[in-house]
């Protein structure tokens, strides 16, 4: 959730900010309630629709391109994130609760 310590004052800006906040809460709650086998099927498709995501944005980068060089680019970039997480250069950000 967001520090409202830096809250403009802008009536419509808070109302998005507490709706924001509502839907982050109903997501956490939902998930909190899913079983092991929901959980990596949501991680699954939310890696694919990452990928997904990815390969529209290497398209628009490289239009000239073909559709293997895209994959080809995709698959590269993955490789070197693997890469990274495995030599500890990457390590993901921990939660204020976990410090």
């Amino acid at each position: 959730m967001v520090d409202r310590s830096q809250d403009s004052g802008d009536p419509a800006a808070a109302e998005i900010q507490s709706q924001a906040d509502d839907i982050f809460r109903e997501k956490v709650s939902r998930s909190r309630k899913l079983t092991p086998a929901e959980k990596f099927r949501e991680g699954f498709e939310l890696f694919e629709w990452a990928c997904r995501q990815s390969l529209n944005g290497i398209q628009n980068r490289y239009p000239e391109l073909s559709s293997e060089e895209h994959q080809r680019i995709l698959e590269r970039r993955l490789a070197n994130a693997r890469l990274m997480d495995e030599a500890g250069i990457y390590s993901p950000l921990q939660d204020d609760h976990e410090t």
